[in-house]
């Protein structure tokens, strides 16, 4: 089973700079960098959802005691 994938990506300029910046402060890979920022982004969205999914439980909730 392949663990890993290959996707070709096209990052801003302005990103790319910025993550070299903070590779040359961290000296960790560009990879490392990108998987940090991919953990990062799934964990946010991962928060978001579980959120949302409680405000509307709570908006049906509510509205059904009417």
């Amino acid at each position: 089973m392949k663990t890993h994938h290959q996707y070709p990506t096209r990052i801003q300029n302005d990103y790319w700079l910025d993550l070299l910046s903070v590779q040359k402060i961290t000296t960790k890979s560009i990879n490392t960098l990108l998987n940090e920022g991919v953990r990062e982004v799934v964990r946010k969205t991962k928060l978001e959802m579980s959120q949302y999914r409680k405000d509307r439980d709570s908006i049906r909730s509510s509205g059904a005691m009417r």
